[in-house]
């Protein structure tokens, strides 16, 4: 999760994001550490969001780190609003940088690596951004990660679809965010 509280504002954003690690370990893997521990003391919290491109992306976590990752894999796209995927400046050069969607964002499909979606607090979260001054795409007023960290004890609701069944074991298993 993310608590994200525009300057002035007396209550932070919460924001809840669903992460693939089934489809990049790696990268859900360093993002989460970046939202708990840190790395040698950095990490997400007291971070900026250092860039809104309005109708189209918010961009933070610019950490400073020179320590750069491969893309893991292209398989998620940007399809919808809420899409979280790593910033970067060419092939292989993920850091700690991080993009929220506010729309579907085709243009970076194959560019950078779709690690997540926002799954609560997204319509207030681009309610409230939409309102923040710019200057060049720059917000005026301080826009921080106050908090983040991992969201312990989520409900979930197992649903059991029967597509069929192989020696009396169930096919697909569906888990629905509850």
């Amino acid at each position: 999760f993310f608590d994200i509280r525009v300057e002035e504002d007396p209550t932070p954003l919460h924001i809840v994001f669903e992460l693939a690690d089934d489809i990049v370990p790696q990268t859900v893997h360093n993002f989460i550490q970046l939202a708990t521990t840190g790395v040698s003391g950095v990490g997400y919290r007291g971070s900026l969001i250092h860039s809104i491109r309005r109708n189209e992306l918010i961009q933070g976590g610019d950490l400073g780190l020179k320590h750069f990752f491969a893309d893991e894999n292209f398989l998620l796209r940007h399809c919808i609003p809420g899409t979280l995927s790593m910033a970067n400046c060419g092939v292989d050069t993920n850091t700690s940088q991080f993009i929220l969607s506010l729309r579907a964002c085709p243009h970076l499909d194959g560019r950078c690596v779709v690690f997540g979606k926002v799954i609560e607090g997204f319509d207030d979260l681009r309610r409230t951004l939409e309102k923040v001054p710019l200057y060049r795409r720059h917000p005026t007023k301080k826009v921080v990660v106050e908090d983040c960290g991992r969201v312990d004890g989520m409900i979930q609701k197992v649903v059991v679809e029967d597509c069929g069944r192989v020696d009396g074991m169930i096919q697909k298993v569906v888990v629905e965010d509850c």
